[in-house]
Parts: C-alpha cells; sequence; structure tokens
C-alpha cells in the first residue's frame, strides 16, 4: 500500500472523530498546524468531501489487504514506521514522557507480545521502551479493537540514531543495522 498523499494533505492513519486525540493541536486527518503548531491552511479552504473520499478509499483498500491475509494466514501483522527528533516538537502531546532511541507503539488486542519482547532483545544496544512518548498503532478502523488476529506494531526510530544531526546525511550502517536487527527479531518471534 502506497498512500499517494502527504499526511499533511489527509492523515489516512488518524481517526475520522472525537477519539483521534491529535484533533487537539489542529492534526487530525486534516492538518490545520504544522509541527511548530504554526498555521498551514484553514480548513474551510479543503475539499473535505474529496479528501474524505481519499481516507475512506486508502482505509478499505487496506481493510481488504488484511481480510486476504486473514483468509490466507488466519493472522496479520502491521508494520508502522516513523521516526521522531531527539528534542519534543511543540505539537508533541506527550512531550514530557521518555524519548528513547526507538519507541514500540502498540495498543490491545493487537499487540504482537512475542514480537515486541523480540524487539526489545534484538534491539538491545538502544533504549527501547513501550508507547513513549508515542503511543498505539495503526490498525483499519473495521479491525480495530475487534480483532486479535489483527497485530500491529509502530516504530518510532529516534532520528539521531541513523542521520547526523548537522547534515541530516545516514549515518553509516545504522539502517542495515535497524533493518537487520528487527528482521531478526521477526524471525525469532515467528512472523518471518
Amino acid at each position: 500500500m502506497v498512500n499517494t498523499l502527504s499526511r499533511f494533505v489527509v492523515d489516512v492513519e488518524r481517526f475520522p472523530d472525537e477519539r483521534e486525540e491529535m484533533n487537539a493541536v489542529g492534526m487530525g486527518v486534516f492538518y490545520s498546524h504544522g509541527s511548530f503548531a504554526q498555521p498551514i491552511r484553514s480548513l474551510e479552504a479543503i475539499n473535505r468531501e474529496r479528501l474524505m473520499a481519499f481516507y475512506e478509499h486508502y482505509s478499505l483498500a487496506v481493510e481488504a489487504l488484511v481480510a486476504r491475509t486473514l483468509d490466507v494466514h488466519a493472522r496479520a501483522l502491521i508494520i508502522d514506521i516513523h521516526s521522531y527528533p531527539q528534542h519534543a516538537l511543540p505539537y508533541e502531546l506527550h512531550s514530557d514522557e521518555r524519548r528513547p532511541e526507538l519507541c514500540l507503539g502498540f495498543e490491545q488486542p493487537h499487540k504482537p507480545n512475542s514480537l515486541v519482547d523480540a524487539l526489545h532483545t534484538c534491539h538491545s544496544s538502544l533504549e527501547v521502551v513501550d508507547n513513549q512518548p508515542f503511543h498505539g498503532s495503526y490498525v483499519p478502523l473495521r479491525f480495530f479493537g475487534l480483532e486479535s488476529r489483527v497485530s500491529s506494531i509502530m516504530l518510532e526510530i529516534r532520528r539521531d540514531i541513523y542521520l547526523q544531526p548537522t547534515t541530516l546525511e545516514p549515518r553509516g550502517g545504522a539502517i542495515d543495522s535497524l533493518v537487520e536487527k528487527t528482521w531478526q527479531a521477526l524471525e525469532q518471534s515467528g512472523w518471518a
């Protein structure tokens, strides 16, 4: 699945209703503010109907993919990968929480227990913390909170682990190491 629009246009991983905590900072399905809390657009100026159609089309496509995976394998795993800066940005709702090198996000009943344990083990050279400072992981709405055979894990990687702070050039071998250790965790936990 490829989202062809920036999350600044429409964020397909957000709840489309009051459940979305990021609505409080103007970063729900439709962003009115950026990561420095700066206004980026007026929501009155957007074509809500067209953007919600995109949101729904994307969501239905992911739901269908997950449903087909369940039909074939009786389980599905979603890996949601993001990165974040070493220091909190103004939009962050949990800026008082720890900022580990690797944050693992998940929610019940979608937590892949064996994979979470294996990620902690395989990434033991990093500080790994669960659900801090970012919480949860993407699950299609059709399955959210309802289908425990759908597992989801978010890997939030602190950027200074793989990028040089001043040039933003990749740190030699850091990305390869992250991928290799994550693959080891998938193998150890029986997901690969």
